[in-house]
């Protein structure tokens, strides 16, 4: 395994295989118990299969909350936050920030000539988008009406119908208590299997 994956994600790997080998194991007592005593598995499921019904709290989250009368109040701090936020941004990048870095960043230390057009467009992009920071945060400092228009059709509520998910489903629990013994065979088979499978893998991270 450490010759097929590279250093940095090892404890990626260390951590799936960890979680997938106890999953297998669970699964192997779960299908231990529904050969020796299903009527005890099926009653510890029963007790752990309680509902919560999210709905009540998602309708809470979708209402719309109003918060124009604070941004009306407080237009000239807003105002001014927003505009010097964007005279810093434009500082920085047009006079204190190296371009170079940019480049090599994008493009790497070989710059192909289908490539370069990406820092110039970056720089436009950046400058343009703050300008136009820059003149919103001025109107909201002088006079925030002007944004009436913008901010009707910012503030479009859209409530989208969410599909019956958050309700009951039929489950794997009806076949299971009709047939445990079988279930419970099948569920031996597939999950020993699968050790089977990762015992290789398994014994060469120990060693390694």
């Amino acid at each position: 395994m450490h010759a097929l994956i590279p250093a940095g994600y090892m404890w990626a790997a260390e951590g799936l295989l960890t979680a997938l080998i106890l999953g297998l194991l669970f699964s192997l007592v779960v299908g231990v118990m529904m050969l020796a005593s299903p009527k005890t598995l099926f009653a510890m499921s029963q007790r752990m299969n309680l509902w919560v019904d999210t709905t009540a709290g998602f309708e809470k989250l979708e209402q719309p909350r109003d918060s124009e009368r604070l941004f009306y109040r407080h237009h000239r701090i807003i105002g001014t936050l927003v505009t010097l936020g964007a005279i810093f941004v434009l500082w920085r990048w047009m006079f204190a920030f190296p371009k170079a870095t940019v480049k090599v960043l994008f493009l790497g230390p070989h710059t192909t000539p289908n490539a370069i057009w990406l820092v110039p467009a970056l720089d436009w992009l950046i400058v343009g988008l703050h300008v136009f920071v820059l003149v919103i945060g001025v109107v909201i400092f002088i006079r925030p009406s002007l944004l009436k228009g913008l901010e009707k059709t910012a503030n479009a509520w859209h409530k989208v119908p969410a599909p019956p998910l958050d309700k009951v489903v039929a489950t794997l629990d009806t076949g299971f208590a009709l047939y445990p013994r079988l279930g419970g065979l099948l569920l031996i088979s597939a999950a020993g299997g699968c050790l089977v499978a990762l015992l290789p893998l398994l014994l060469d991270h120990l060693r390694g």
